[in-house]
């Protein structure tokens, strides 16, 4: 149980460094798939680690024992960290992943809704603010 955890981990933080690096605009219909299967797998993670904490003799309840903490504390932690981390990998990873397995180039009309105050016309120095996409970190990541 301990590997499959592991390589869960592995799969959502190589997805969130994936989406963050990439220069990579997402359809805003296809957003909210992403968005809405990311909540529903990190409710899924959440319920799987709160099972397996919350059980008696569990290793990580005898550990917070032993140290004289409450195991709420790692729940906390657990119901504010794992949804962060999941519905982000899904929101941007997962697409990004799919569009370098399948995707092929496509030139899209966008209206540019503002622009940095750095930016400037010989070179471009930053992002553009689109108006077609309004999504968190979907907004401003076209880089010249």
């Amino acid at each position: 149980m301990k590997t499959i955890g592991n390589i869960i981990t592995l799969l959502i933080v190589g997805l969130i460094i994936l989406g963050i690096s990439s220069n990579f605009l997402i359809s805003e219909q296809v957003v909210r798939y992403f968005v809405w299967a990311g909540i529903i797998f990190s409710i899924l993670i959440i319920l799987l680690i709160g099972k397996l904490i919350l059980s008696n003799g569990s290793r990580y309840r005898e550990r917070m024992k032993a140290q004289g903490k409450s195991p709420l504390t790692g729940i906390i932690a657990m119901i504010i960290f794992v949804p962060f981390m999941v519905v982000s990998s899904f929101y941007k990873g997962l697409p990004v992943m799919f569009n370098f397995i399948v995707g092929k180039p496509e030139k899209i009309v966008v209206t540019v809704m503002k622009k940095p105050s750095a930016y400037y016309s010989k070179w471009c120095s930053g992002g553009l603010y689109l108006s077609e996409y309004r999504s968190f970190t979907n907004n401003k990541n076209v880089w010249c």
